[in-house]
């Protein structure tokens, strides 16, 4: 399997490092434009902008710089600026019409007032590469950010932060998408998203039609955070990958009703560092990979439990040495697949694996029921050719019945509770008998 690895950063709460000669204090003092700097204590307005003259017009320039009528208009100021709202005397809004081309941060502080930015989603606030927003936790009231938040001033691998520490409200994002000044569109497919905090973020609308954005999720909450997904179609075709931060405590990742979360674009892994519990009323679907299946990577003695709805036009498979637990309705169509020795997936009926008519064990694989008994029409394929025992383990009140298992003489299955076979497939491999075992029909089964 071909994987595309991307590299997740070691942390539980994520701290600003801004350049403290580069802090602008919003006070709104004279209107509700971001670009005025009567608005700012600092006499300064952060980050890069749309240039104006005396007259506040957009200025146009030519290649060479000289201003021109039929030129192209251009960004003045400077990377790095961290814009901080902390006045209980500033106004509820904040518009950005549309003239910021780059902040580094967004601080939302406890005395902070200003509960909406932008008026439309056309209303831009690029968040540069590095940089992010921030809502602290004695913060009373918390944002929503009505215009589109951009993704600006991408170089290589880079991660844009949204951390709600506030327990006061929901960060509330109505639209993520690139910024107008990214001109190296090779790196886009690199970008993180991560979501982290004590607090609800919450997603409301799609990713762009944009050929090159393609970001990553990835969770990496304090206790008590939780991502909402709220949107019909939220990163179609675009959404590399979800996931979640290594040394984090359980990450939450809600779907609600009648919304759809689109993920695995093209060969992506979804790459879990730690535990994640994916539910809600609303859908996960893997429309694109491939693969031949949607691949979950799940870190050693770390559980991923989707309790949502799961679909994918293919099947699914998880690796690396943790658990993949389906509890839910699940539309998969192709096979099952318990890829890497260690891995296991895990399910209470046959029915939360899928619609295909096989689960499939690699050498070292396995997979635990803990439902109530039930006799499935799935079979049981134990691939390649190893020796190395696959187990399937009943830890449920009754039976689990398979229509059949093949694979190579000399592959060997353990078992662990009631487990019984139909005739469907000869029987051909080697049995550990650890409980009762049932098998009716013709072949040859040895322990």
């Amino acid at each position: 399997m071909k994987r595309i690895i991307v590299p997740f950063a070691l942390a539980l709460a994520f701290q600003c490092t801004a350049d403290s000669t580069k802090v602008a204090h919003w006070t709104g003092a004279h209107s509700l434009n971001w670009n005025d700097t009567r608005n700012w204590a600092e006499g300064v307005v952060p980050g890069r902008r749309l240039e104006r003259d005396a007259n506040n017009e957009i200025v146009y320039r030519d290649a060479q710089g000289n201003v021109a009528a039929n030129g192209t208009w251009c960004t003045i100021g400077e990377y790095g600026w961290t814009a901080v709202f902390d006045r209980a005397d500033a106004p509820s809004r904040v518009d950005t019409g549309g003239e910021v081309k780059a902040i580094s941060n967004v601080i939302i502080r406890s005395a902070n007032n200003t509960t909406k930015f932008g008026a439309s989603y056309a209303h831009d606030l690029p968040i540069e590469a590095g940089g992010g927003i921030y809502v602290e936790a004695s913060a009373t009231k918390v944002p929503v950010f009505e215009g589109r938040i951009g993704v600006a001033n991408i170089a290589g691998s880079t991660t844009v932060t949204f951390q709600n520490d506030s327990a006061a409200g929901e960060m509330t994002l109505n639209r993520l998408d690139l910024a107008y000044d990214v001109t190296d569109q090779s790196n886009v497919w690199k970008v993180k998203l991560m979501f982290g905090g004590a607090g609800t973020i919450r997603l409301k609308s799609n990713l762009p039609p944009n050929n090159y954005f393609r970001p990553h999720i990835v969770l990496a909450q304090s206790e008590g955070g939780r991502l909402i997904v709220d949107d019909t179609a939220f990163g179609n075709g675009r959404l590399t990958s979800i996931g979640s931060a290594p040394n984090c405590p359980t990450q939450h990742l809600e779907i609600t009703s009648g919304s759809v979360l689109y993920a695995g674009n093209a060969t992506a892994f979804q790459t879990f560092a730690s535990d994640t519990e994916i539910f809600g009323d609303g859908t996960l679907n893997f429309p694109n990979t491939t693969l031949g299946n949607t691949p979950f990577e799940i870190s050693a003695d770390k559980r991923v439990r989707i309790s949502c709805t799961f679909a994918s036009p293919v099947g699914w498979c998880t690796t690396g040495a943790g658990t993949l637990e389906f509890a839910g309705a699940n539309t998969t169509t192709g096979p099952g697949l318990v890829y890497d020795a260690n891995s296991m997936a895990e399910a209470a009926t046959m029915a939360q694996i899928g619609m295909g008519d096989e689960l499939q064990l690699n050498p070292g694989a396995g997979f635990r029921y803990t439902g109530t008994g039930e006799e499935t029409g799935k079979r049981l394929a134990l691939l390649g050719s190893s020796a190395v025992p696959s187990s399937i383990e009943n830890s449920g009140a009754g039976e689990l019945v398979f229509a059949g298992c093949s694979g190579n003489s000399s592959r060997v299955l353990a078992v662990s509770g009631a487990i019984g076979f139909k005739t469907a497939t000869p029987f051909n491999v080697s049995l550990m008998r650890g409980a009762s075992i049932a098998y009716a029909g013709s072949g040859e089964m040895t322990a």
